[in-house]
């Protein structure tokens, strides 16, 4: 709203009364100059307005004289930022249940909200990926990593330096895949204890488990992936990983232990974790119900995975690895699922898939034998459309789906006791990057995510 001007001319060496009037010039939009030499209005935009102000007195005589006028911008009535606390969280925003020392969420009417651990409510505004990569970033003969030392000495000072930018910019959150020099720790030291940020943590056991990085299992995990033979037409360049196998859930634990001292599972400044990540998750992605997905963008459904992928394994030459134990632990659980429904009749599943299999079990082997453990996909029952199942009969298609949510809470089961065990006082996230089919998106929503 323009606000209201007055000001007034005198003149001084004539016979009065003296009379005014603009000369030459303009005053400002909204203001005008009286013969009796006021100037009064409500100026109706900004700038600086110069004009000839021209003067008479009684006798005749004239004088004139260049004068301006500056009218500066009205800032519009605006409710004042809010005030931030230590965290982030908005001072005033308290949060029922108060302050407890960590991130956490909480209802507030109808919806929820995060809360920091000063019992705040947060907004989280984070970056993804922050980090110094030693990648090339298109200048000839050098990298960002590169440019980060020269400039600041050493990547744990660009590393506080990144959180402050982050800040600056209105950021409150560093992350998945940011670096440990950004974030507020890590397992191996605390980290920017000069300018810290809330940080999300990240766990990736479906690839690292296949190969044991760490050695936090008795041996190797197997990729289902590598059980599938040429009845499978689909993308085969993510894995899926045999959780059923005792030794996934023990580098589960094992990894989410090491990345747990002190430093990390009392942090206050870790938000909480990101489980697993699109690229190593096949099966979680999208599926047949989202129509406008581009051509060859479906991931396949886990339960035609599990079905037709060969039930032991002695090797996989894509991680160098040769098992010891060759049994894949997956396909048996959904042997033992199909059993426990059709009470271990295998007539009583052969009537309702249409199927001719003589045994649960293996009878003449792995893509050439009659029992369950022998279907590779090549029977008709099961069909070759791994996506959606619609080649399939009604009762595969039923069953796979109700295994394909038994393997998702599993997988959920498990890595969430592995992160309350260790981090209790943490938040759980979901995979990264993941844009779920309905299927897994129903059978994630029970699991204890916060």
């Amino acid at each position: 709203m323009a606000k209201s001007y007055s000001a007034a001319l005198a003149a001084s060496g004539g016979r009065a009364p003296y009379q005014w009037s603009v000369a030459a010039g303009q005053l400002p939009a909204g203001v005008s100059l009286s013969s009796s030499g006021a100037l009064t209005g409500s100026p109706q935009q900004a700038g600086t307005y110069a004009f000839q102000a021209a003067v008479k007195d009684a006798a005749g005589a004239k004088a004139q004289r260049t004068l301006s006028v500056s009218v500066a911008q009205t800032q519009a009535s605006q409710t004042p930022p809010p005030t931030l606390d230590t965290y982030g969280g908005v001072v005033g925003l308290a949060a029922p249940g108060g302050a407890t020392g960590y991130f956490r969420v909480a209802k507030v009417g109808s919806r929820w909200v995060f809360v920091d651990p000063l019992g705040n409510e947060f907004w989280m505004l984070g970056v993804y990926d922050v980090d110094a990569s030693n990648a090339p970033d298109g200048l000839p003969g050098t990298s960002y990593y590169d440019r980060v030392l020269a400039k600041y000495g050493g990547i744990a000072e660009w590393g506080v330096q990144a959180a402050r930018r982050l800040k600056a910019w209105g950021f409150n959150t560093a992350g998945e895949y940011s670096s440990a020099y950004v974030g507020a720790v890590d397992q191996f030291a605390t980290r920017n204890t000069t300018a810290p940020i809330p940080s999300i943590g990240m766990i990736r056991p479906n690839y690292y488990s296949l190969i044991d990085s760490g050695n936090y299992a008795p041996g190797p995990v197997k990729d289902l992936m590598n059980g599938l033979d040429g009845n499978y037409h689909n993308y085969a360049g993510d894995p899926v990983a045999d959780i059923y196998d005792p030794n996934y859930t023990a580098y589960v634990d094992g990894s989410v232990a090491a990345m747990s001292p002190p430093a990390v599972a009392n942090s206050p400044w870790i938000i909480g974790t990101t489980v697993e990540d699109a690229d190593d998750l096949w099966g979680f992605g999208p599926g047949p119900d989202q129509p406008t997905l581009p051509a060859g963008h479906a991931t396949s459904n886990l339960g035609w995975i599990v079905l037709c992928t060969n039930f032991q394994q002695i090797a996989n030459t894509k991680y160098g690895e040769a098992y010891t134990d060759t049994k894949v632990y997956t396909k048996y659980a959904l042997q033992a699922f199909l059993e426990q429904k059709y009470n271990n009749s295998i007539a009583a599943l052969d009537a309702a898939w249409g199927a001719d299999y003589t045994t649960f079990g293996d009878a003449g082997g792995f893509g050439t034998g009659t029992g369950l453990l022998d279907e590779d996909g090549r029977d008709s029952w099961v069909g070759d459309d791994d996506i959606s199942l619609s080649t399939a009969t009604p009762a595969v298609r039923a069953d796979l789906n109700a295994f394909m949510a038994q393997y998702v809470q599993k997988f959920f089961q498990i890595v969430t006791a592995a992160l309350r065990k260790y981090q209790p006082n943490h938040l759980i996230f979901g995979p990264a990057t993941l844009n779920a089919r309905r299927g897994i998106a129903d059978a994630a929503e029970p699991a204890p995510w916060l």
